[in-house]
């Protein structure tokens, strides 16, 4: 049995940014390494901060094909800002342009199967035109944002992501979710198993392609709005199987040359 159950409600969840942080962005080229390996990380800003674990304050930047390991043993230091997997920022000067990149375009990929990931604003899979496709594979444990603001987005502009959450693996955010978003972004989100995710609204395939597939006794939430395939290009497709649902507020489908 399959379950869509809207409800109205008010949420406006805005604002955010990220302050002065250290950016630390990981290293490992091929095979995987654990995320608390200090020699997997190089610290490109501030100019002359030692590499370090990404803790507290700081932005944790994955664009090597090494995949990142995350499990109840092995986490971040502490709560970083932003964690991006997959990033088309090119190399730029360290000392003066954002974001600070040492190295090319490139997918990331993490598979976590514990612990829990803290996070404050922003959490993006395949952010704006990184190239391939970036996944993240969450098998266990909690994803949860920390403060109210910033993003969760799986592929953005020009870039692919994919997360899958399976098992009893658990996502809880304060603010919205845009999965596809942006001229030539394609996002996916499945989840299966008992895997449970809480957002304050849900955005999908704005003037990108996105989908979502809920299977087994998976059951996404959303607080708030939901708007399905708005823009121009905008396509979406929900898919949902076995006793898996959808738990959201008012919404809409299809807007200016939408699909």
């Amino acid at each position: 049995m399959r379950k869509i159950i809207l409800t109205a409600c008010l949420c406006l969840l805005f604002t955010a940014g990220t302050s002065m942080a250290d950016y630390l962005y990981w290293n490992l080229d091929t095979g995987s390494g654990n995320v608390d390996d200090v020699t997997n990380w190089t610290c490109t800003w501030p100019v002359g901060n030692p590499d370090k674990v990404p803790g507290d304050g700081d932005l944790a930047i994955i664009k090597k094909n090494g995949t990142v390991l995350i499990d109840a043993t092995h986490l971040f230091s502490g709560i970083p800002t932003d964690i991006w997997v997959g990033d088309g920022t090119g190399i730029n000067n360290p000392i003066d342009d954002w974001p600070h990149s040492p190295n090319d375009p490139g997918e990331g990929h993490v598979l976590q199967t514990g612990g829990t990931v803290n996070y404050a604003y922003w959490f993006l899979v395949g952010r704006a035109n990184a190239p391939g496709t970036s996944t993240y594979d969450m098998q266990g444990g909690a994803i949860t944002q920390t403060e109210a603001g910033g993003l969760f987005i799986i592929g953005e502009a020009g870039a692919t992501g994919i997360m899958t959450v399976s098992n009893d693996a658990a996502i809880s955010v304060l603010t919205p979710a845009y999965i596809g978003t942006g001229g030539g972004g394609s996002g996916t989100l499945s989840l299966s198993g008992t895997s449970t995710a809480m957002f304050s609204e849900v955005h999908l395939g704005e003037s990108a392609t996105g989908a979502i597939n809920l299977s087994d006794s998976a059951i996404l939430t959303s607080g708030g709005y939901n708007i399905f395939g708005t823009g121009a290009g905008g396509a979406s497709t929900l898919t949902m199987s076995d006793d898996s649902q959808f738990i959201g507020g008012y919404g809409h489908v299809g807007g200016s040359n939408s699909g």
